[in-house]
């Protein structure tokens, strides 16, 4: 079973563990309803649910990252050598997200959408990272 992190699953407490660029992303994340409405901005189909999105990143993360280092140390660079251009990638995408998100400019509303999935993934894939990372 994948783990689950999105904005409305967290509580102060629990989010005060998490990196704080991983905040950063939960926090500024555009909303389903932003994402929806960029979707028909964008005359794109509506991207799929947070935790669809989530847990392909979660599976594709952990498929592809390979066989984990048995050294505690080693496998905590490997993972964060794997995760950190995703994180990079998420990271881009909102410095970029466009200030004005209700606009009927299609550009900006495929930012949006992009950005939407982009984060999602990036939470699915850093829960498998971190699966990976916590295992004996």
């Amino acid at each position: 079973m994948t783990p689950r992190i999105t904005p409305q699953s967290h509580t102060c407490s629990a989010q005060s563990d998490l990196h704080p660029l991983v905040l950063t992303l939960i926090r500024d994340c555009p909303s389903r309803a932003e994402a929806l409405r960029a979707a028909h901005t964008a005359q794109q189909p509506p991207p799929n649910q947070e935790d669809v999105i989530f847990k392909s990143g979660y599976t594709i993360f952990s498929a592809t990252f390979g066989t984990s280092p048995s050294a505690h140390n080693a496998r905590g660079h490997a993972l964060e050598a794997a995760f950190r251009p995703l994180l990079a990638q998420a990271l881009d995408l909102l410095e970029t997200l466009p200030s004005v998100r209700g606009s009927d400019d299609r550009d900006a509303a495929q930012h949006i959408l992009r950005t939407y999935v982009t984060i999602h993934w990036t939470l699915g894939a850093r829960a498998a990272a971190m699966a990976r990372y916590n295992a004996p």
